[in-house]
């Protein structure tokens, strides 16, 4: 009988949890809980391994993302946390973001570590609850 190659909750949990090298989980203090939930699962595709009504675990394929709810959040002058999503076509994520609450500032080109000639698009986002990130599509590489 041939195994099916499809994760299972508990090998999805268990692969984001077994790691060589780990930094997980990565929370996101959320006052919104149930929008910013859905914001992080539909935008960016990440299957939920765990959820109470205020916490949630998301695979993020090499860490773990948990959602908390119930929080004021963080005054916005602070930056505890800065996160890049990568993606592949990031005109379709800015559309998927302004679908699901977020909200997105202007696309720009720019050259990053310049010694390695890596141009890229980005954008910064803020999700439902108004915490910001950086979207990036990765055009050149050499």
């Amino acid at each position: 009988m041939r195994r099916s190659k499809r994760l299972t909750k508990k090998n999805r949990y268990r692969r984001a949890y077994t790691r060589d090298t780990l930094i997980s989980p990565i929370i996101v203090f959320v006052s919104n809980f149930e929008k910013c939930l859905r914001f992080y699962r539909m935008v960016f595709n990440l299957p939920v391994l765990h959820k109470r009504s205020d916490w949630a675990e998301l695979d993020a394929t090499g860490f773990v993302l948990s959602i908390h709810g119930g929080y004021r959040g963080t005054p916005r002058r602070q930056k505890p946390l800065a996160l890049h999503f990568l993606t592949k076509d990031i005109e379709k994520s800015i559309l998927m973001i302004r679908k699901y609450g977020g909200t997105v500032g202007r696309l720009r080109d720019v050259d990053f570590r310049p010694d390695e000639f890596v141009t890229a698009r980005e954008a910064r986002f803020r999700d439902p609850d108004g915490n910001e990130y950086e979207l990036r599509q990765v055009v050149s590489i050499g």
